[in-house]
C-alpha cells in the first residue's frame, strides 16, 4: 500500500478481475486468454503445445459460444463481462 504525499491518505490499487467466459472450455479459456494478450495462433500454439489449426478451431469456437465476429471483438467482450 502505498499513501499519498498531499493527504497522506492511503491509496489502494486494485486490479480488475479477469474476465468470466461462461460456457467456454478449460482450454478455450486458456487461449481467449492469450488472445487478450495479443498473441497470433502461431504463438498460442507455441505456448500451449498444440498446433496452429487446432488454435484457429478454438478461436473459431470462442467467437461462435460468445456471438462475436472477430477475434477483435473480444477485449471489448472481456471488459463488459468481468465478474
Amino acid at each position: 500500500m502505498t499513501t499519498t504525499a498531499i493527504i497522506g491518505a492511503p491509496v489502494i490499487i486494485a486490479h480488475p478481475p479477469a474476465p468470466t467466459f461462461q460456457g467456454l472450455t478449460p482450454r478455450q479459456r486458456e487461449v481467449a486468454q492469450y488472445l487478450l494478450q495479443g498473441q497470433s495462433n502461431k504463438d498460442i500454439a507455441r505456448h500451449l503445445g498444440i498446433s496452429p489449426a487446432t488454435v484457429k478451431d478454438h478461436v473459431h469456437a470462442i467467437l461462435t459460444r460468445l456471438g462475436l465476429k472477430r477475434r477483435g471483438e473480444l477485449a471489448a467482450y472481456a471488459r463488459q463481462n468481468r465478474a
